[in-house]
């Protein structure tokens, strides 16, 4: 593990111990990285994500999420990546299932698969997917009422993935802590952080993502944020989304 890396770890390791998944914002996501929550049954989320370069080097995504509530605690998704670098990186469909097999109280815990199924530049880049696990504790301090935060921390492998590629495994981490709430009490803006250990290089992984999520009227939700690279300056970018959450009647 370099500098960056374990300066990253620090960071987050402190913002744990102070006390993530609790804006109802993008079901699916804490910030960036995948959640212990899966989207209502009878309603679905689509959400636009830019991630811009910020150096003549790097890459710069451009993300479409879309994901249903097929059933009580099962999800059934797909994303569209379109990638911008030099030398070209290929854009992808990303088919997702996520279920989430325990939600008693203030914990809840769910397992998905996503995989990774390139469309351009297919010569460069062969299918994989990537399997995990992501519990999720919401606390209930006193003291703090509807500003208290909670934590996610869970586990991630790849499988089907070429070697040579970077980390295969590791941890995911999150926290997310309401700063400012509605009339319902309910988070309106919050800060939000995730992280992905390892140095794996396909665009996304193995990185720090952090920003402010406000939930907007009319079910919309956004993000401001910044994604920081494991590894190194170069792999940083901006990262933005806006989500719609759709509310469908039940027969």
């Amino acid at each position: 593990m370099n500098h960056r890396q374990r300066m990253i770890t620090t960071v987050v390791g402190l913002f744990l111990t102070l006390g993530a998944v609790s804006t109802l914002h993008a079901q699916s996501e804490i910030y960036s990285l995948p959640s212990a929550a899966v989207t209502d049954k009878n309603s679905a989320y689509c959400e636009t994500d830019a991630n811009p370069a910020i150096t003549p080097s790097g890459t710069g995504t451009y993300m479409q999420r879309c994901m249903g509530g097929v059933a009580k605690g099962f999800e059934l998704g797909v994303n569209g990546l379109a990638a911008f670098s030099n030398p070209p990186t290929p854009g992808e469909i990303q088919p997702t299932v996520k279920y989430q097999w325990l939600n008693h109280g203030n914990l809840q815990f769910a397992s998905g698969v996503t995989g990774f199924i390139p469309v351009t530049h297919t010569s460069d880049e062969t299918a994989f997917a990537e399997l995990y696990t992501v519990g999720r504790y919401q606390t209930k301090l006193k003291d703090l009422g509807g500003y208290s935060p909670a934590f996610s921390a869970g586990a991630w492998a790849l499988v089907g993935r070429q070697s040579g590629t970077g980390s295969r495994e590791g941890v995911i981490l999150g926290i997310e802590q309401p700063l400012v709430l509605d009339k319902t009490g309910a988070p309106k803006v919050s800060f939000v952080t995730d992280w992905q250990s390892g140095n794996q290089t396909h665009a996304g992984f193995s990185s720090a993502n952090s920003g402010v999520v406000v939930n907007l009227p009319h079910n919309l939700v956004a993000a401001f944020g910044y994604s920081f690279s494991n590894l190194g300056r170069k792999y940083d970018t901006p990262a933005f989304w806006l989500g719609y959450t759709f509310k469908f009647r039940k027969k």
